[in-house]
């Protein structure tokens, strides 16, 4: 019970991990930015304190996305945002207080603590001639289906179909931080982050 809310109790909730009193799903208002808007609010903080690289540049990409299209009229949310945040790691989904109080479903004490269905693969370094040198992440593999967060190639699949290691020879696998050469499609750029699917993930 909270100080200044004598009488209103607050549910608290345990399990084999322990006792759940501030852990809330994270705060997502991409659905209701135009509410915010409306409200006079012209600046959006991206929580990414102990978040990866996969998480912040994903998210940020997102919601930039979407504070652009504030501004042309009527605001529609592309479903493909919020695609895009279920990829990323996170305790799921609420709006917190915005609307009234904080919905009891929207703590989190459902036994899942983190989750994701995408991976970060590697980080484009450089360009040539279409040919990209990547830092990897993650294991890859010829023939694995990735995606590169790069505009315009959302939600497409490409086969890694060619991987050369630092000193030109091909190879079939690499590891998490060797350096790999691959071809990229047209649209990818240096800095640009490759992701796949998480394998078990449906």
């Amino acid at each position: 019970m909270e100080e200044k809310r004598q009488g209103e109790h607050f549910p608290v909730f345990e399990d084999d991990r322990g006792t759940y009193i501030m852990s809330s799903k994270d705060l997502c208002m991409i659905e209701h930015l135009r509410v915010l808007k409306d409200a006079g609010i012209d600046s959006f903080k991206i929580e990414g304190r102990m978040k990866g690289i996969n998480y912040v540049a994903g998210v940020v990409k997102t919601y930039r996305e979407a504070t652009d299209s504030l501004g042309n009229g009527k605001y529609a949310v592309n479903p493909r945002w919020l695609k895009e945040l279920s990829m990323f790691s996170s305790r799921g989904y609420t709006t917190g207080m915005f609307f009234g109080k904080h919905p009891d479903t929207d703590y989190n004490f459902d036994g899942e603590s983190y989750r994701m269905s995408h991976e970060l693969v590697g980080i484009v370094l450089e360009i040539k001639n279409g040919i990209a040198k990547v830092e990897l992440r993650n294991r890859l593999d010829m023939g694995d289906a990735v995606e590169y967060l790069s505009p315009g190639l959302e939600e497409k699949l490409f086969a890694i179909e060619s991987l050369k290691d630092i000193d030109g020879m091909d190879i079939t696998t690499a590891r998490n931080e060797d350096i790999v050469f691959m071809p990229v499609p047209n649209g990818v750029r240096e800095g640009d982050l490759i992701r796949r699917e998480k394998k078990g993930v449906v």
